[in-house]
C-alpha cells in the first residue's frame, strides 16, 4: 500500500472505531476513547443509566439523597472514629474498664461500620457518580448499617428493657427515607428489612449461642417498636413522591417553550427533537427543534459541548442567511430545564430522500429545476464563505409555499464553517481535533480524508444529490461507511445513463460527473457557477409550473402524504445506512 494510501487507511480506520456518534457522522479518532458516558442523571460512569422504570424520581431528589448520604456517612465516620478513638485511649491511656463496649467483638461491629460509612462518604463525593447510583449505593449501606446495629444492640441475644425499647436501629430506619429518596414501596421494602434485622440478630444469636430459639414475647419486644418505626418511614417516602411528581409536571410544562406551545412531535435526530409548534398570539404554525439535557445522554463531556455548539452554531447560521431557499428561522433560546431550541418555519413537503424513494427517478428537467433552487441557497453561504459540509437529500426539503410548489429549503446548517477563518482552521472543527464530519454517501474525496474542505466540497456533495435525483440510486452501492468513503476517494463514478439503462441528456450527465471529479479543481467553483452551467444545460425539455402543480395535486394535496411507489420500492434498510440523516 503506498502511503497515501495508508494514510487513508489510517484516517478512515480512526473513524470507524470511534465510540457511536449521532446518525450521519464519520467522526475523530476513537482509539483513546474509552471515557465514561452521561446518564440520565448527568453523572458519568461505564455503564448507562437510562433504562425505563416507573419508580424513578426526577434527578433533583437523586441529586438531594446524594447530599443526604454525603452529610449522614460523614457524619457517621466522625461519630464512629470519635468511639473508636476515645475507648482506645480510655484504655490505653487510663486504664479504664470498659466493659462491654471495648470487646474485641464490638471494636470490630465499630469498626465495620466506621469502613462502610467511610465508603460511602467517599462514593458520594465522585462528582461523576450518577445520582440515581449513589441514591441506591444508599438503600445497601442503610441494610448493611442496620444489621451492624443490631449486631451491636442484640448481639448477646438479650432484648433491650422495656424503659429502652428503641434504639439507635430505629433512628437508622425512620431517618435514612429522608436523605435517601425512594418510592413508597421501595422505601417500605427497605425499612422492613431494616426492622427484620433485629428479631434476625437474636435468632441468630440465640442459636450460635446454644439457647435455642429466642421466647415469643422477647421477639415481639425486640420486633414492635422498629415496625412502628417503618410506619414513620413511609411518611416521607410519599410527600418526596408528591414533590417528584410535581417537578415532574413543571417539566411537562416547560415544553411550552417561551410564545410557542408545542402540538405533536415530528421526528427525532442526531441533533434532538422536531415539533409541530403554535405561536400564543398570532396562531402562526411553526417547527421547533429541541435538544433536551436527556437526549445528551451516553454523551461523553466532549460529545455534550460539541453537540450544543453545532446546534447554536447551526441557529446563527441559519438566521444569517437571507436566501428564500434557505429554510427562515424566528427564535432561538435556552428553558429553564436547560433544553435548547430554535424556532423556524413549518414546512409542508417532502425531504428528496423520501421523494425519490416513494416515486422512483425525476425527470432530468425537474431534477434540474429542482437542482437550482438548492444552488440558489448554497451561492449565499458560498459567496459568505461558508461551507455547508452535509449536503444531502434528508437535509434538502421540496414544499408548497403558499401557492408555489415544487419550491426548495435547505436545512441543516449545523455543520457548516467558514472557509477563510484563520482561528477555526487552527481549532480544526468542532467535532474534534483530526475530526471528519459528513455523511458517506455523500462526503467529498478531500473531506473524507481530512483536508481542506471548500465550496467545491458542497459542490461535490450536489453531485451526489443530483445523481440521486434522476438514478434514484446512491453514486456508489456499498453496505459499510467505510468502503462507500473509500470508493468516493478512489473509484471513478458510473455514469448515471448506465444505471438508468436509457439516455439522459448528454449535458446533464456530463456536468453531473464532473461535480463527482475527484480533484476539486476539475468541478465547478461554486454553486453560483453551477447555477450557470445548469441554466445552460439543452434538456429538450422543461419542467413547468403548471405541470409541478399538477403532481402536487395528485399526489401531494394539502396535509397529504407522499404516496409509496410499488414499482420504485428500494433495499430501504441498505438506503436508510448510508444516508444517514442527523
Amino acid at each position: 500500500m503506498s502511503d497515501p494510501d495508508a494514510s487513508l487507511w489510517r484516517v478512515l480506520t480512526a473513524t470507524t472505531t470511534t465510540v457511536p456518534r449521532p446518525p450521519g457522522f464519520v467522526d475523530q479518532d476513537g482509539a483513546q476513547q474509552e471515557e465514561a458516558r452521561f446518564c440520565r442523571h448527568g453523572g458519568l460512569q461505564g455503564k448507562r443509566c437510562d433504562e425505563s422504570d416507573p419508580d424513578a424520581l426526577e434527578t433533583e431528589i437523586y441529586a438531594q439523597a446524594r447530599r443526604g448520604l454525603r452529610a449522614l456517612s460523614g457524619a457517621a465516620v466522625l461519630v464512629l472514629l470519635t468511639i473508636v478513638v476515645v475507648n482506645a485511649l480510655a484504655k490505653d491511656a487510663l486504664g479504664w474498664n470498659l466493659g462491654a463496649a471495648d470487646t474485641a467483638t464490638a471494636r470490630l461491629r465499630q469498626v465495620a461500620l466506621l469502613v462502610l460509612s467511610a465508603l460511602m462518604f467517599a462514593f458520594t463525593l465522585r462528582k461523576d457518580g450518577c445520582p440515581r447510583t449513589v441514591a441506591r449505593l444508599g438503600h445497601g449501606y442503610q441494610l448493611l448499617g442496620a444489621f451492624i446495629i443490631s449486631l451491636s444492640v442484640y448481639g448477646t441475644g438479650r432484648a433491650l428493657p422495656p424503659t429502652d425499647w428503641i434504639s439507635w436501629l430505629g433512628v437508622w430506619i425512620v431517618v435514612f427515607p429522608l436523605v435517601t429518596p425512594a418510592c413508597p414501596r421501595i422505601v417500605l421494602g427497605l425499612s422492613l428489612g431494616c426492622a427484620g434485622m433485629a428479631p434476625l440478630v437474636l435468632i441468630g444469636s440465640g442459636l450460635l449461642r446454644g439457647t435455642g430459639f429466642p421466647a415469643p414475647e422477647l421477639l415481639f419486644q425486640a420486633t414492635t417498636p422498629y415496625f412502628a418505626c417503618v410506619g414513620l418511614a413511609v411518611v416521607p417516602a410519599l410527600i418526596l413522591q408528591r414533590i417528584s411528581r410535581s417537578l415532574s409536571e413543571q417539566r411537562h410544562a416547560l415544553e411550552d417553550l417561551g410564545t410557542y406551545e408545542l402540538v405533536e412531535p415530528l421526528g427525532r435526530g442526531g441533533m434532538g427533537e422536531v415539533w409541530r409548534a403554535e405561536h400564543r398570539l398570532l396562531k402562526r404554525p411553526a417547527a421547533i427543534k429541541v435538544i433536551r439535557p436527556q437526549r445528551m445522554e451516553g454523551s461523553t463531556p466532549a460529545e455534550r459541548e460539541n453537540l450544543v455548539a453545532r446546534f447554536e452554531r447551526e441557529a446563527t447560521t441559519t438566521a444569517s442567511l437571507r436566501s428564500p431557499h434557505t429554510i427562515d428561522l424566528y427564535d432561538f433560546g435556552v428553558t429553564e430545564d436547560r433544553a435548547f431550541y430554535y424556532v423556524m418555519e413549518l414546512l409542508e413537503g417532502v425531504d428528496l430522500e423520501q421523494l425519490i424513494r416513494a416515486i422512483g427517478p425525476l425527470p432530468p428537467a425537474r431534477a434540474v429545476f429542482l437542482l437550482r433552487q438548492v444552488c440558489a441557497s448554497l451561492a449565499e453561504a458560498h459567496a459568505r464563505g461558508m461551507v455547508h459540509r452535509d449536503l444531502k437529500p434528508a437535509n434538502i426539503m421540496v414544499c408548497r409555499m403558499g401557492l408555489q410548489t415544487d419550491f426548495i429549503k435547505v436545512l441543516d446548517f449545523g455543520l457548516v464553517r467558514a472557509v477563510e477563518d484563520a482561528k477555526e482552521r487552527e481549532r480544526v472543527d468542532l467535532t474534534g481535533a483530526d475530526a471528519i464530519v459528513g455523511t458517506p454517501a455523500f462526503m467529498a474525496p478531500e473531506q473524507a480524508q481530512g483536508g481542506e474542505v471548500t465550496a467545491r466540497s458542497d459542490v461535490y456533495a450536489l453531485g451526489c444529490v443530483a445523481y440521486w435525483l434522476v438514478t434514484g440510486e446512491l453514486v456508489f452501492e456499498q453496505t459499510k461507511a467505510l468502503a462507500m468513503i473509500l470508493d468516493h476517494v478512489k473509484t471513478e463514478p458510473t455514469p448515471p445513463s448506465k444505471r438508468l439503462e436509457r439516455l439522459l441528456p448528454p449535458d446533464l450527465e456530463d456536468l453531473i460527473l464532473q461535480c463527482l471529479a475527484k480533484e476539486p479543481a476539475d468541478r465547478p467553483a461554486s454553486a453560483q457557477e453551477l447555477i450557470h452551467r445548469l441554466e445552460a444545460l439543452e434538456l429538450g425539455e422543461s419542467w413547468t409550473a403548471e405541470q409541478s402543480d399538477a403532481w402536487w395535486a395528485e399526489f401531494l394535496p394539502p396535509g397529504g402524504t407522499v404516496p409509496a411507489d410499488p414499482s420504485a420500492e428500494r433495499d430501504a434498510a441498505r438506503v436508510s445506512t448510508l444516508l444517514m440523516g442527523a
